[in-house]
């Protein structure tokens, strides 16, 4: 079980205080935890299918409303953005098998669970079921209807993050309770939920990672505006990632639904990587500002200073070459 993002109400910061590069060491991504392999074995997968998965018409979704079709629709959409489709299509083949549904009578720090009805060693795919919160439907309903009532009086985006950062949120989930699914009887003990928290904070990370350094790869000034999307796809993430990870410390470490051990640094990679995520983001917007001519504060760190060590090849506007 992952818990839900307390955060979503808080409109996140992109510009933020600019650090010294000399008391900044980025960390080293070569050396990153490693997935325990699963505790079950499953079939082996098919080939993932091309182009945009679809949200299918029959299973659970015939009881669906609007609203909840457009948030599975919009969750498929951002597991295939952040590159993991098998995930997507595992989620819209168990509501095609009438296997997802959702309640309203689920504690509001729960985004999801997945039960066996029948516990012991039954077939996962015909018997586990996955609930979602509502709470997150309503949520992610009430702030796109805010956003556009905004837009239509000249406000830009006042809920956006909001919006993005609940399906990023449910996104990250589906990738947790996509381990329960295919194990037999899942129950909240470290036998079941150590592989689920591990491959979940695997895939935010590697997300996360994924954004800066195609930031890096970005060429300037011709791709801003991919830049600037780049910049706040990493900022949702990060604060995600974060979310989780002090969920999981205060709920499921120290509930102990998780070996303990086998998340000693957790919080401190966690704490390392979005250092690094803010610094890129902070180096970044000093040199947008320097390329087009209205950086003239002494605060600001010379782009050429700044190098990283470890995500390459790096782009040339960064270093100042």
């Amino acid at each position: 079980m992952f818990k839900q993002n307390k955060g979503l109400a808080v409109i996140l910061l992109l510009i933020v205080p600019m650090v010294s590069a000399i008391d900044y060491t980025p960390m080293d991504f070569s050396s990153e935890p490693q997935i325990s392999q699963g505790t079950l074995s499953m079939p082996s997968e098919s080939p993932l299918p091309e182009g945009r998965i679809i949200l299918t018409t029959t299973g659970s979704a015939v009881d669906y409303t609007p609203t909840q079709k457009n948030l599975l629709q919009a969750t498929l959409d951002d597991l295939c953005k952040i590159d993991n489709k098998r995930t997507a299509v595992d989620l819209n083949n168990a509501i095609s098998n009438g296997h997802v549904t959702f309640n309203s009578e689920m504690p509001t720090g729960t985004l999801a669970t997945t039960k066996c009805p029948a516990l012991g060693y039954v077939d996962p795919i015909s018997s586990n079921e996955l609930e979602i919160n509502q709470f997150a439907v309503d949520s992610w309903d009430l702030y796109k209807r805010q956003n556009a009532k905004a837009q239509e009086n000249g406000i830009t985006d006042p809920k956006k993050t909001e919006e993005l950062m609940t399906i990023r949120d449910l996104a990250f989930t589906m990738i947790h309770e996509d381990v329960h699914m295919k194990q037999y009887g899942p129950q909240e003990i470290p036998y079941y939920e150590n592989d689920a928290y591990e491959t979940a904070i695997s895939e935010m990370r590697r997300v996360i990672k994924d954004d800066m350094q195609e930031m890096l790869d970005t060429e300037l000034p011709g791709e801003q505006d991919k830049l600037n999307a780049l910049i706040e796809d990493l900022e949702i993430s990060k604060s995600v990632y974060k979310e989780k990870i002090d969920s999981m410390q205060s709920d499921a470490i120290a509930n102990r639904k998780v070996d303990p051990e086998k998340f000693l640094t957790s919080q401190t990679d966690m704490e390392t990587l979005i250092q690094d995520a803010d610094t890129l983001i902070q180096k970044t917007n000093t040199v947008t500002q320097e390329i087009a001519g209205t950086t003239d504060t002494e605060e600001n760190i010379p782009a050429k200073e700044y190098t990283p060590r470890t995500l390459s090849p790096p782009a040339k506007w960064l270093l100042g070459n």
